[in-house]
């Protein structure tokens, strides 16, 4: 099995917590580091454009041994901005998966403050960043057990 993090590079310093924590989760199940790509876009809007590029260009043949995992950061602010970009992410991430029949684990963070999205990004078991590595786990054996 293949996965690919397609993650944000806005938020770093979280980002690069979530990344590193997903990494080690996978890894720690039993994933060996050439079997974990990771994919760098500008921000989270950019994820599920990048999933559906690497789903329609890259990947020639539809390939069921590829786990996607969406990671990123998006804190709210004065405007609404924050709480458009979470709803629009996650449902093109739950459309590419339902229609391209492809597998997304989405793990971008929304938190009201920095505060908390630190909180839920840095550290290590108790990370989203963990728990995106743990589900992608989760999805492989349950795909294997229906197969």
């Amino acid at each position: 099995m293949k996965f690919i993090i397609v993650a944000s590079k806005f938020n770093e310093k979280l980002m690069d917590e979530l990344i590193k924590n997903t990494k080690s989760s996978l890894m720690d199940s039993g994933v060996k580091a050439d079997d974990i790509d990771l994919i760098r876009v500008p921000g989270a809007y950019e994820i599920p454009q990048m999933i559906n590029f690497i789903h329609n260009s890259v990947i020639k043949a539809p390939d069921k041994s590829i786990i996607y995992i969406a990671l990123g950061v998006v804190i709210e602010g004065e405007t609404n901005h924050a709480q458009m970009i979470i709803d629009t992410t996650g449902k093109s991430l739950l459309d590419l998966s339902l229609y391209k029949s492809i597998f997304i684990v989405n793990e971008i963070v929304g938190a009201p403050s920095y505060k908390i999205a630190e909180a839920r990004c840095v550290g290590k078991e108790n990370t989203r960043g963990w728990y995106a590595g743990k589900a992608a786990i989760d999805l492989v054996s349950e795909i294997k057990r229906v197969s």
